[in-house]
């Protein structure tokens, strides 16, 4: 069963567009860090020392409100937003991603997919880094960001720009045009960095 799970994977990522493979290539990560989190916790009998350690790796990838983090480790700009933590973290991340990744793919091109993803996920770790240490809710403390919801807000964005009067199906409420779902997601976004709620990330 698990090798058929993994032929159909590598199937699906050899044959998709690149929307899929980055749904894979996420998941994959985030199924790698809970089984990595899974055995340190159970190495070390639930002890407080495998978190020290798994907090220690993980951070390694994270962006940081500290500005001698992301200079000593200029790849967190990019391995970030490759990491999640939670399953509703990911699961929305990764729906959001597929929803409005293949309208922009559809629209522009599968080529232009991965650059997007790429550019939105710096824009938000920057955003991420700026309203932390300038806007009054900062604490003085060092955070970490990770997550891909900077680079999936920029498809709703362009998904939004590029075809406002799409119609997208939802759930209870029927056909919307992806314009009015762009404005409220775009508010949601807005509310959520002003209450330092998943900021770039």
């Amino acid at each position: 069963m698990i090798s058929s799970i993994w032929e159909d994977v590598k199937r699906q990522y050899s044959l998709g567009n690149m929307v899929t493979r980055l749904v894979i290539i996420n998941v994959a990560v985030f199924l790698a860090i809970s089984l990595l989190w899974i055995i340190l916790r159970i190495g070390f009998g639930w002890s407080d020392g495998g978190m020290r350690i798994y907090d220690s790796i993980s951070q390694f990838f994270m962006l940081s409100s500290d500005w001698l983090h992301n200079l000593t480790h200029p790849w967190v700009f990019i391995t970030s937003m490759f990491f999640h933590q939670g399953l509703w973290h990911i699961l929305w991340n990764m729906l959001f991603l597929y929803w409005f990744g293949r309208i922009v793919g559809d629209f522009l091109g599968n080529h232009r997919v991965l650059p997007l993803y790429l550019l939105g996920g710096i824009v938000g770790g920057l955003a991420y880094f700026l309203s932390v240490n300038l806007l009054p809710y900062g604490d003085g403390k060092i955070h970490y960001a990770l997550g891909a919801s900077g680079a999936v807000m920029a498809f709703v964005v362009a998904a939004g720009f590029i075809s406002p009067d799409y119609y997208m199906r939802l759930l209870f409420l029927g056909d919307v045009k992806l314009k009015y779902v762009v404005a409220v997601e775009v508010l949601i976004d807005i509310f959520g960095i002003a209450g330092d709620y998943n900021t770039g990330g």
